[in-house]
């Protein structure tokens, strides 16, 4: 039988526009193309189901002419039967015999090119891959394989009412009878209608996996290839009705519409087995002409429709240029206040126009005059005089941060580059050098020009070295370099000899070291450009001593500072000794059905007993993230992290939108809900404070996001605040943020308070800050010019040594930004800020204390003291009986102070601190503790569920001790009219007297009463 046509098998990949683009330019990776922005995966375009079914244009038709023999002299041509090893044969769930359609595919050379590119469309690729192929019906059930096929490295079956199968292929030996199972499809019912209702005939429905597979280029070509080694497509009859037959299970069908040239394409997500109804918006459609030097083009030449929103751009369609210079593109969504259409071709500058607004069903003519090209030369090289190979350069439009383009550097660390530019453009240029490791170029490039740059900001680490105290018997099993320098940034791992050094970017950044024993160091420095050698640990050796209970046996994780894993352990249980090194850490210990979390743990000393340690009743923060709409949202990341940055964990919601963080220690946080990852164009984000305390150790939120511009607030910023800036709108509640768009305004969750709206742009060492305060509700706003004040913020220690690393965070009215904040090597912080918004600096201290300074209190050039370790007098935290109370809370009233603890009860209060502090625990009142400075502080017991029965007409009650111990809430409460019982807030033990008052404040009654236990009831007559 002849070949089959597979268009309707393998799938193309990328749009058009984005495959034309990539064929011209150097290859681009799998991985350079998720860097991108996704595009539609559209399938080359069809105007039949005929044509659907192979989508690839037609190889152009060559005639061959030879002498021709009269019939009766041609010999017969001779076949050679291919060698057979086994049959194959399909069958379904039940053991019934399947009949479709097989393909034995080789990874050749062919196939590698393909899957490096992800560039090409069409089945034509997969010729030269395909070993055998065959359709099995009744009277051909079963496939003999030949010799060559048996050697394919995948087998691929499409039959009828079954779930599509992909798998590696494995050889079969001589006679064998091979058996493939394949699953049953639940088949989707789909409609197609307009953005009214009405129904769109012929339109076309493609179909693909869109289920889980591994974007990394070195995972097995299998899972890389899974994602599209299957596309077919059904055609909508006149009610736009059309069944998929062939489904992948559950959620993973990918569903493609081309509705035809009125109405937008749409990519949606079918679940199988449910029907689904597809609207498609209205769209228009762009015509034109396109001329080179007054005539059509000589080479092909592909236009290119995109939306910018933000720093990210989204293709919308494309189309080619045909032999008389014209073009249609068709089926563009309205509703965009701008798109960009770049018609680019190989040996021409690309040339970009834009449309402002397109009516729908509309027209738009534009035609485009190309010039020649030029290209030009760029040659990287390292400050030791090397070529930098292998390398990714990457082009950024002047003025803007989209439109990328990026070529790879040859051994010479050369690019030479295709006549596809314009002599009059300017391109500033990033560096990418592996896979994570990323550099900004200082100078503009001009096209056409023939440059060599030197990369300055470069280091080579050739080792590590590590004291012998504190590596023991273990070795140096891996290093990670995180680069966070504003001009390079990025990850390097290896491990570093003379031989190999690690290559990575000079400046301010952290080494994370891990031994054999498991065991994790994290060290900031600061590495000079062109710095070559090895880097010494400065960690000092440190034992962490604690009691677990001998059954059940526990998990231990801890991490340090930079939320590092630094030793993970199964089935501890007694005495337990951890070596570590002196610094901060947070640790887990889980058991069976309990968990205890210490966020903080501040060795200062050779060995640190913790103590004995069990299991807590800590906080819990649950509850559901909704749209403007009232539904759930799915996959939004939260973050709850504590105050002092010591301790975080994430959720991502599922279908019902609900989160829940167990096991929470008591104490400040932060709520972070960020869907900018999930939710692509919808993405927003939004914080809140909250306090996990002893009276209120639960916290049922409900955290509302935005959809549409109804219920957002606008910022516009000039551009001078478009390289890594954000907004941020803070309330007394919450607040919410977004990044800084390079184009148009800035979307925010609109708060139902007055508040600050606040713009804000964090460099390394530098910080620039703006705010105007709003009220609530929606609005749009112009970030006004502003005359800013000058800060330079010198942190040192107590030695006056210079801090390199602190947790520092910008907050705008209480509320912290999104990002930190850092320091250059010097320890400075260079900060221009507006004079009367409220912006402040929370610093988090190595020792665990953490402080907030208004910047307006600041001095223009100020020098802050950031002890490593605090000196000053020490409280312990006892009960009633005398017996120190573990891990206590203790801040200040506005919780701009924080004061670590340890689990004996024990905190250092710093010298300079004077203010009354709140002092709480599990299972313990609150406390006011006037003087801090004081030995002790006796928390009494908590007790729980106290009510009052009250006479009629009661609408005041009050209560008094004569117990030393001050409550933190005022000692009365109103009552509602008709209410006989009242629930009180906690109390302690002691004898109190009750009085009820009626609404002329007359006395009702007086009752005294000795509270000793929870869910005590007092009566009063």
């Amino acid at each position: 039988m002849g070949r089959k046509s597979i268009g309707g098998l393998l799938i193309a990949g990328l749009a058009l526009a984005g495959w034309a683009w990539q064929t011209w330019h150097s290859p681009v990776s799998k991985k350079e193309a998720a860097e991108t922005p996704a595009s539609h995966p559209i399938p080359s375009p069809s105007a039949s189901a005929t044509q659907a079914k192979d989508p690839t244009p037609a190889a152009p038709s060559v005639e061959v002419t030879s002498p021709t023999l009269p019939a009766d002299e041609q010999e017969a041509p001779e076949l050679e039967r291919a060698a057979t090893v086994g049959q194959l044969r399909l069958e379904g769930p039940g053991g019934e015999a399947v009949y479709g359609f097989v393909q034995l595919i080789e990874a050749n050379q062919t196939f590698l090119d393909y899957m490096a590119s992800m560039a090409r469309i069409g089945e034509a690729l997969y010729y030269d891959s395909i070993l055998q192929e065959a359709e099995l019906t009744e009277s051909a059930p079963t496939l003999a394989i030949t010799s060559e096929a048996n050697q394919a490295d995948f087998v691929i079956v499409s039959a009828p009412g079954y779930a599509p199968y992909l798998d590696a292929w494995k050889p079969i030996a001589d006679d064998e009878e091979k058996t493939l199972q394949l699953e049953l499809a639940k088949p989707i019912a789909v409609t197609v209608l307009t953005a009214d209702g009405q129904p769109i005939q012929d339109a076309e429905v493609w179909y693909r996996w869109r289920g889980i597979f591994d974007q990394n280029e070195k995972a097995p070509l299998l899972d890389r290839f899974r994602p599209r080694f299957f596309q077919d497509v059904v055609v909508t009859d006149a009610q736009g009705k059309a069944v998929i037959t062939s489904t992948f299970p559950e959620d993973a069908n990918e569903l493609f519409v081309r509705p035809g040239d009125l109405w937008a394409t749409q990519v949606v997500t079918g679940v199988a087995g449910k029907p689904i109804e597809i609207r498609c918006p209205d769209a228009f459609m762009i015509t034109g002409t396109v001329l080179a030097n007054g005539k059509p083009p000589e080479q092909e030449v592909f236009l290119k429709v995109t939306i910018h929103r933000g720093d990210q751009y989204w293709i919308m369609e494309g189309g080619r240029v045909k032999e008389e210079g014209k073009y249609k593109v068709t089926g563009i969504a309205t509703g965009y206040p701008t798109y960009s259409i770049e018609a680019l071709g190989q040996g021409y500058a690309s040339v970009t126009r834009e449309i402002l607004s397109p009516a729908p069903g509309s027209t738009v003519h534009l035609d485009f005059a190309l010039e020649q090209g030029c290209g030009g030369t760029i040659q990287i090289q390292d400050p030791w005089g090397h070529p930098i190979a292998n390398g990714r350069i990457k082009f950024v439009a002047e003025g803007e941060r989209n439109h990328m383009y990026g070529y790879n550097t040859q051994a010479d660390g050369k690019v030479i580059l295709p006549n596809c530019f314009s002599k009059h453009d300017n391109w500033w240029l990033n560096l990418r050098i592996g896979d994570n490791l990323y550099f900004r170029l200082p100078n503009l490039y001009h096209c056409g020009d023939s440059v060599s740059i030197t990369l300055p900001n470069l280091a080579k680490i050739t080792g590590i070295r590590i004291a012998n105290a504190l590596l023991g018997d273990a070795t140096v099993k891996h290093v990670r370099w995180q680069g966070r320098s504003s001009q390079s940034w990025g990850t390097v791992d290896g491990l570093p000899s003379n031989e190999q050094p690690l290559l990575v970017a000079s400046g301010a950044g952290s080494l994370q070291i891990t031994l054999s024993d498991g065991r994790s160091f994290q060290q900031n420095l600061t590495l000079t450009p062109g710095w070559l050698g090895a880097v010494e640990l400065s960690c000092q050796p440190a034992t962490l001593r604690m009691e677990l209970p001998a059954d059940p046996p526990a998990y231990v994780e801890i991490t340090d500072q930079n939320n590092a894993l630094v030793f993970a352990q199964e089935n501890l249980s007694g005495p337990v000794s951890i070596p570590l090194w002196r610094g901060n850490f947070g640790m887990v210990v889980i058991w069976p059905e309990q968990t205890r979390e210490i966020p903080l743990i501040s060795i200062r000393k050779q060995v640190l007993d913790l103590g004995k340690i069990e299991a807590a009743n800590d906080g819990l923060v649950h509850g559901i993230v909704k749209d403007s709409n009232n539904q759930p949202v799915q996959w939004a990341n939260l973050y709850l992290t504590s105050s002092n940055g010591f301790s975080s964990q994430n959720f991502i919601t599922e279908e019902d939108g609900a989160f829940s963080f167990q096991n929470v220690p008591l104490g400040a946080y932060y709520l972070l809900c960020d869907t900018a990852d999930s939710h692509g164009l919808e993405g927003t984000t939004w914080m809140q404070s909250l306090n996990l305390t002893a009276d209120a150790p639960e916290k049922d939120l409900v955290v509302q996001l935005p959809v549409g511009e109804s219920h957002q607030v606008a910022v516009e910023t000039d551009l001078s605040w478009g390289c890594n800036a954000f907004a941020i709108l803070a309330t007394p509640s919450a607040s919410a943020h977004a990044p800084i768009r390079s184009q148009g305004p800035t979307y925010l969750a609109a708060q139902a308070q007055n508040g600050w709206l606040g713009v804000a742009q964090i460099l390394d060492g530098q910080t620039r800050a703006q705010a105007i305060e709003i009220p609530a509700g929606s609005g749009n706003y112009q970030m006004p010019a502003a005359s800013f004040r000058h800060l330079d913020i010198s942190f040192v220690d107590e030695q006056e040594q210079a801090w390199d690393s602190l947790l520092l965070r910008l907050q705008l009215f209480g509320h912290p930004c999104t990002r930190r904040l850092t320091l250059d090597s010097n320890g400075h912080l260079q900060l221009e800020v507006d004079r009367v918004a409220p912006w402040s600096i929370q610093v988090a201290a190595p020792s665990g204390l953490v402080r907030n300074y208004a910047l307006a209190e600041l001095e223009e050039h100020q020098t802050l003291v950031i002890p490593r370790a605090e000196e000053g007098s020490e409280l312990a935290v006892i009960n009633e009986s005398g017996r120190p109370i573990p891990w206590p809370v203790l801040q200040s009233v506005d919780g701009a102070v924080v004061i670590p603890s340890n689990a004996k009860g024990f905190a250092r209060i710093p010298d300079d601190y004077q203010r009354p502090l709140v002092i709480s625990a599990p299972g313990y009142m609150p406390s006011w503790l006037e003087n801090p400075h004081q030995s002790t502080a006796v928390l009494p017991q908590r007790l729980d569920h106290i009510q009052v029965q009250v006479p009629t007409n009661t609408t005041k009650l009050q209560w008094q001790t004569n117990s030393p111990i001050v409550s933190l809430w005022q000692p009365e409460m109103p009552v509602r009219p008709g209410q006989t019982t009242v629930s009180l807030p906690p109390f302690h033990p002691a004898h109190f007297t009750f009085t009820a008052y009626d609404a002329n404040g007359a006395l009702l009654a007086t009752t005294e009463a000795s509270i000793s236990k929870n869910g005590q009831t007092v009566v009063m007559r």
